[in-house]
């Protein structure tokens, strides 16, 4: 693959997703629970600022991964209720319970989200070679810790389950007689499906 190739992989990306509402973890056992349906990476930029936290060792500014998930929760819980561009709250009924989860490089809910992910994966598989797209990830504020400055410090717990293993074809032909299709479940579909059997026990 040439350079140009390499700095122009995913350019398009942005501009091609659909918006998720970040989760909001307000109170001590707020939580969120959902399907990985689309990851990247993008700059951390702190609560009430403007430009990136840069890295002091480094001289770069942080990068943070970013999670979507599909959840569960509709009607704007376990988020920020959104506004449109004239400041109006967005009608309950168009959430899709899609989430973002927001994992900032250094961050106790990094360190959790990396804890969790590693203690699912096989042996030897390192956690940055892995996919995500179709594993299920849990993530809890499940206590809070007074540090004296003023702001309180939010410890986080994660569960990682991996996705299901799948056949080769996805078993698209699996009980489709001879000249019928067979659609297959959307994210969303599979996502309710599991819930009870992987929805990590907060």
């Amino acid at each position: 693959m040439s350079d140009y190739e390499n700095e122009t992989d995913g350019f398009l990306d942005d501009g091609a997703r659909e918006g998720a509402v970040g989760v909001r973890f307000a109170e001590v056992g707020d939580s969120v629970v959902g399907e990985v349906i689309d990851k990247f990476v993008r700059d951390y930029i702190p609560f009430g600022k403007k430009e990136p936290e840069i890295d002091e060792r480094t001289g770069k500014p942080v990068k943070q991964l970013v999670l979507i998930l599909q959840t569960e929760l509709r009607n704007w819980e376990g988020a920020k209720h959104p506004v449109d561009a004239d400041g109006n709250k967005v009608d309950p009924a168009k959430d899709t319970g899609r989430r973002a989860l927001y994992l900032p490089k250094g961050k106790n809910i990094y360190a959790a989200a990396a804890k969790a992910v590693a203690a699912a994966l096989p042996a030897g598989e390192k956690p940055g070679a892995h996919p995500m797209i179709g594993s299920r990830v849990g993530m809890q504020f499940f206590e809070s810790e007074d540090t004296g400055k003023g702001n309180e410090l939010k410890k986080f717990r994660g569960k990682y389950t991996l996705p299901a293993a799948k056949k080769a074809d996805d078993g698209f032909f699996d009980d489709a007689p001879a000249g019928e299709s067979k659609v297959q479940d959307t994210p969303a579909a599979s996502s309710k499906a599991s819930v009870a059997d992987e929805e990590p026990p907060f």
